[in-house]
């Protein structure tokens, strides 16, 4: 069954359900917990930095849809199996259902199911290997 994480988080590559951004709870991270967000404490919302949050990181654009944007830096943090500056390059590690570990944007026992990026998490997060 494909999750809709609100945009707020990310899709478990185990499990198929969210796993919420900092700042967001819920079954469907759609309740804010105020711990992250728009500026205050020192941390930024999904995909943007700067002092006053006001820089914007594209994390389809400049992280390859391999990363997210830092809140804090605007670098991209990259996902596990991407490395580099944009994201862009693979590393070898996660992989393709072997040794319990899904492929990417997949999930489940056999790694049949299938976690939409864009759909299940706005394209502001990844389906997470497990």
């Amino acid at each position: 069954m494909l999750k809709n994480c609100s945009g707020n988080g990310r899709c478990n590559g185990q499990t198929g359900e969210c796993d919420c951004y900092e700042g967001y709870s819920g079954t469907s991270c759609s309740e804010g917990t105020g711990g992250g967000g728009g500026g205050g404490g020192g941390v930024c919302g999904r995909n943007s930095y700067g002092a006053s949050c006001t820089e914007e990181c594209d994390m389809l654009k400049n992280c390859s849809g391999n990363g997210r944007c830092n809140g804090q830096t605007g670098e991209c943090d990259c996902y596990e199996g991407y490395s580099g500056t944009s994201c862009s390059e693979g590393t070898g590690g996660g992989g393709g259902g072997g040794g319990g570990v899904c492929g990417r944007n997949s999930y489940g026992a056999s790694c049949t199911e299938e976690c939409d990026m864009l759909k299940n998490c706005s394209g502001n997060g990844r389906c997470k290997r497990g």
